[in-house]
């Protein structure tokens, strides 16, 4: 920045001719005339701009970096469901089927709307869900290619749970957004 500073004082001295002393013409005296000093000048004020410019797509560059998640790349928000009926309205979270980590922690994680600025936090859950007993809460972990569905409403069985091969079962007691594969 003070090198651009620095560019603009010498641009600034050029147009008003600098010092003149005796056997000066000015500091930058080149023997042109004032319309060719004017279209000097105006090259170097774009130029200075254009460099400017440059600069502060460079630092949007690192700004957006120094803000991005670790995560960017191993996981992605793949779908959402709006809807005004909140037990309709739900999202998904994948976690790409390359990703370094064996595991990826969610829960804790916030999410903010754009729209409406809430912001909420990912909740634990039970990995194994049993009906008629308190089931445990234990912190969301995704592994390459899993998908997590946030919904907006509340679970039918009063917790979230992750789904293995036989939720589908509950599925004929319940009504479950997004729809459990009963197979």
């Amino acid at each position: 920045m003070q090198g651009i500073l620095i560019l603009l004082g010498l641009i600034a001295i050029g147009l008003f001719g600098g010092n003149k002393g005796v056997g000066n013409n000015g500091l930058f005296s080149t023997g042109m005339t004032p319309e060719q000093k004017k279209t000097s000048i105006e090259i170097q004020i774009t130029d200075t701009q254009n460099k400017i410019d440059e600069l502060k797509k460079q630092v949007q560059i690192e700004e957006e970096k120094k803000n991005a998640s670790v995560y960017k790349g191993m996981i992605t928000l793949s779908y959402v469901n709006k809807s005004n009926d909140p037990t309709q309205e739900y999202l998904s979270i994948r976690a790409n089927n390359n990703i370094d980590k064996k595991m990826v922690k969610v829960s804790g994680w916030t999410l903010k709307s754009l729209a409406s600025g809430s912001v909420v936090s990912i909740p634990k859950g039970t990995y194994l869900f049993f009906t008629g007993i308190i089931n445990p809460e234990e912190d969301i972990y995704l592994t390459s290619g899993e998908t997590v569905y946030l919904v907006t409403g509340v679970s039918p069985v009063g917790i979230s749970f992750k789904v293995n091969k036989c939720s589908g079962y509950m599925q004929q007691f319940q009504t479950f957004t997004p729809y459990i594969n009963n197979r």
